[in-house]
C-alpha cells in the first residue's frame, strides 16, 4: 500500500494512466490532502498507517523548515522500514534540501517542475527496483558505535502517562534498535 501525503494542489499526481500497468493495479493509494507537519504525523498517526511498504510525500504539503522535514524523515527512517520518496518540485542537486534528504537515506527525490516529467519520475521510484539516480547515505555504511549487552532475562517497560501517546510504537522502535 502507497501512503500518498499531498497539497490540494497536486492531488492527482498519482492518477494517470502509464502508472496504473496491471502490477500497480493491486497497489492501493491512501491520498491524505492537507498542510502537515511531518513530525506530528510520524509521533501521532503513523502507527496507523505500521503497514505502508511504501510512503509519498509532497513538500509543498508540509508546514516544516527544509531541516525540521529533514529531521522528521531521519526519525520516520528509524522507526519504520518503509520506501520514502519525496516531491520537490523544482529543487536542484545543490540545494540545501536535497543534500539534506540525499544525507538521511532519502535517494528517491522527484525534481521535476512539469506534470509529465513530475510523473515520469514518480513512475521511476515507485517501480520494483526504485530510483536509482541520486545516490542516499547508507545506513549500513555509516561508522556507528555497536554495544554489546552479555545481561540474561532482562525486561524493559515503556509505559505512557496517556493512552493513544505512542509507547507501543516507542517499544517497537526501541526493539528494532536493541535487535540491529
Amino acid at each position: 500500500m502507497i501512503l500518498y501525503l499531498s497539497s490540494s494542489q497536486n492531488t492527482n499526481l498519482l492518477d494517470f494512466e502509464q502508472w496504473r500497468t496491471k502490477e500497480n493495479q493491486q497497489t492501493p493509494v491512501k491520498k491524505m490532502v492537507g498542510s502537515f507537519m511531518l513530525k506530528k504525523f510520524v509521533i501521532y498517526d503513523m502507527r496507523n498507517f505500521s503497514h505502508i511498504t511504501e510512503i509519498v510525500l509532497d513538500r509543498t504539503a508540509f508546514c516544516d523548515t527544509d531541516i525540521e522535514f529533514s529531521e522528521a524523515i531521519m526519525e520516520f527512517l528509524t522507526m519504520y522500514e518503509t520506501r520514502v520518496t519525496v516531491i520537490c518540485e523544482g529543487v536542484s542537486p545543490s540545494d540545501e534540501l536535497f543534500q539534506s534528504l540525499l544525507a538521511c537515506g532519502v535517494g528517491k527525490l522527484v525534481c521535476g517542475e512539469q506534470i509529465e516529467e513530475i510523473q515520469q519520475e514518480l513512475i521511476e521510484c515507485i517501480s520494483e527496483t526504485g530510483m536509482q539516480r541520486y545516490l542516499a547515505a547508507d545506513k549500513q555504511r555509516q561508522k556507528t558505535e555497536r554495544y554489546s549487552f552479555n545481561c540474561r532475562n532482562i525486561r524493559v517497560t515503556v509505559i505512557s502517562s496517556q493512552a493513544k501517546m505512542g509507547a507501543t510504537t516507542t517499544a517497537i522502535g526501541f526493539c528494532t534498535w536493541l535487535s540491529k
